[in-house]
Protein backbone atom coordinates (compact mmCIF):
# COMPACT_ATOMS: atom_id res chain seq x y z
CA UNK A 1 0.00 0.00 0.00
CA UNK A 2 3.05 2.24 0.25
CA UNK A 3 3.52 2.33 -3.52
CA UNK A 4 1.61 4.82 -5.65
CA UNK A 5 -1.73 3.30 -6.61
CA UNK A 6 -0.93 0.21 -4.47
CA UNK A 7 -4.52 -0.09 -3.28
CA UNK A 8 -5.81 0.03 -6.84
CA UNK A 9 -3.32 -2.63 -7.85
CA UNK A 10 -4.65 -4.88 -5.07
CA UNK A 11 -8.21 -4.24 -6.25
CA UNK A 12 -7.26 -5.13 -9.84
CA UNK A 13 -5.52 -8.34 -8.74
CA UNK A 14 -8.58 -9.28 -6.69
CA UNK A 15 -10.88 -8.61 -9.64
CA UNK A 16 -8.65 -10.78 -11.81
CA UNK A 17 -8.71 -13.69 -9.35
CA UNK A 18 -12.48 -13.41 -8.83
CA UNK A 19 -13.02 -13.25 -12.60
CA UNK A 20 -10.91 -16.38 -13.08
CA UNK A 21 -12.98 -18.10 -10.39
CA UNK A 22 -16.21 -17.10 -12.15
CA UNK A 23 -14.81 -18.38 -15.45
CA UNK A 24 -14.05 -21.70 -13.77
CA UNK A 25 -17.59 -21.76 -12.35
CA UNK A 26 -19.01 -21.21 -15.84
CA UNK A 27 -16.80 -24.03 -17.15
CA UNK A 28 -18.25 -26.25 -14.44
CA UNK A 29 -21.81 -25.30 -15.32
CA UNK A 30 -21.23 -25.89 -19.06
CA UNK A 31 -19.38 -29.19 -18.37
CA UNK A 32 -16.43 -27.88 -20.39
CA UNK A 33 -12.87 -28.83 -19.52
CA UNK A 34 -9.37 -27.96 -20.63
CA UNK A 35 -8.58 -28.21 -24.33
CA UNK A 36 -6.00 -30.91 -23.72
CA UNK A 37 -8.48 -33.35 -22.13
CA UNK A 38 -9.44 -36.13 -24.58
CA UNK A 39 -13.16 -36.06 -23.80
CA UNK A 40 -14.04 -38.76 -26.35
CA UNK A 41 -11.71 -41.19 -24.61
CA UNK A 42 -13.04 -40.15 -21.20
CA UNK A 43 -16.63 -40.80 -22.38
CA UNK A 44 -15.59 -44.30 -23.48
CA UNK A 45 -13.44 -45.30 -20.53
CA UNK A 46 -14.24 -43.18 -17.48
CA UNK A 47 -17.51 -41.24 -17.52
CA UNK A 48 -17.22 -40.79 -13.73
CA UNK A 49 -14.26 -38.48 -14.33
CA UNK A 50 -16.48 -35.79 -15.84
CA UNK A 51 -18.64 -35.54 -12.70
CA UNK A 52 -15.58 -35.64 -10.44
CA UNK A 53 -14.05 -32.85 -12.53
CA UNK A 54 -17.18 -30.72 -12.37
CA UNK A 55 -17.45 -31.03 -8.60
CA UNK A 56 -13.74 -30.41 -8.07
CA UNK A 57 -13.47 -27.40 -10.35
CA UNK A 58 -16.67 -25.99 -8.85
CA UNK A 59 -15.25 -26.21 -5.32
CA UNK A 60 -11.99 -24.58 -6.39
CA UNK A 61 -13.87 -21.79 -8.15
CA UNK A 62 -15.78 -20.95 -4.96
CA UNK A 63 -12.50 -20.53 -3.07
CA UNK A 64 -11.01 -18.41 -5.88
CA UNK A 65 -14.02 -16.09 -5.96
CA UNK A 66 -13.86 -15.64 -2.17
CA UNK A 67 -10.12 -14.92 -2.34
CA UNK A 68 -10.62 -12.37 -5.11
CA UNK A 69 -13.42 -10.60 -3.30
CA UNK A 70 -11.43 -10.33 -0.09
CA UNK A 71 -8.49 -8.86 -2.03
CA UNK A 72 -10.83 -6.30 -3.59
CA UNK A 73 -12.22 -5.45 -0.16
CA UNK A 74 -8.71 -5.12 1.32
CA UNK A 75 -7.75 -2.76 -1.50
CA UNK A 76 -10.86 -0.63 -1.06
CA UNK A 77 -10.28 -0.34 2.69
CA UNK A 78 -6.51 0.11 2.10
CA UNK A 79 -5.78 -2.56 4.70
CA UNK A 80 -3.48 -5.24 3.28
CA UNK A 81 -3.87 -7.32 6.44
CA UNK A 82 -7.45 -8.07 5.29
CA UNK A 83 -6.15 -9.81 2.14
CA UNK A 84 -6.99 -13.49 2.47
CA UNK A 85 -5.70 -16.71 0.98
CA UNK A 86 -7.05 -20.26 0.85
CA UNK A 87 -7.01 -20.73 4.62
CA UNK A 88 -8.86 -17.52 5.39
CA UNK A 89 -11.38 -18.18 2.62
CA UNK A 90 -12.16 -21.52 4.20
CA UNK A 91 -12.46 -19.87 7.61
CA UNK A 92 -14.99 -17.46 6.05
CA UNK A 93 -17.02 -20.45 4.90
CA UNK A 94 -16.76 -22.01 8.37
CA UNK A 95 -18.14 -18.83 9.97
CA UNK A 96 -21.39 -19.09 7.99
CA UNK A 97 -24.56 -20.81 9.22
CA UNK A 98 -24.06 -24.55 8.65
CA UNK A 99 -20.42 -23.63 8.08
CA UNK A 100 -19.01 -26.99 9.08
CA UNK A 101 -21.21 -28.71 6.49
CA UNK A 102 -20.31 -26.15 3.83
CA UNK A 103 -16.62 -26.48 4.64
CA UNK A 104 -16.86 -30.27 4.47
CA UNK A 105 -18.52 -29.98 1.05
CA UNK A 106 -15.85 -27.59 -0.26
CA UNK A 107 -13.08 -29.72 1.23
CA UNK A 108 -14.54 -32.82 -0.40
CA UNK A 109 -14.76 -30.91 -3.67
CA UNK A 110 -11.10 -29.90 -3.41
CA UNK A 111 -10.22 -33.55 -2.80
CA UNK A 112 -12.18 -34.46 -5.94
CA UNK A 113 -10.28 -31.76 -7.82
CA UNK A 114 -7.06 -33.51 -6.84
CA UNK A 115 -8.44 -36.84 -8.06
CA UNK A 116 -9.50 -35.19 -11.31
CA UNK A 117 -6.05 -33.69 -11.85
CA UNK A 118 -4.38 -37.06 -11.23
CA UNK A 119 -6.72 -38.77 -13.71
CA UNK A 120 -6.31 -35.85 -16.12
CA UNK A 121 -2.72 -36.96 -16.66
CA UNK A 122 -3.92 -40.27 -18.10
CA UNK A 123 -6.51 -38.71 -20.40
CA UNK A 124 -4.57 -35.69 -21.65
CA UNK A 125 -3.98 -35.28 -25.38
CA UNK A 126 -0.34 -35.22 -26.25
CA UNK A 127 0.45 -32.89 -29.12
Amino acid sequence: MLFPLGAWFLVLVGIGIATYGMTQLKMTWDCRFDDDLDEERVHREARWLLMVGRLGIGARSIILVLMGLTLVWAGIEQRPSNADGYRESMMTILAQPFGSWLLAAVGGGLFLFGVFELAHVKYARIR
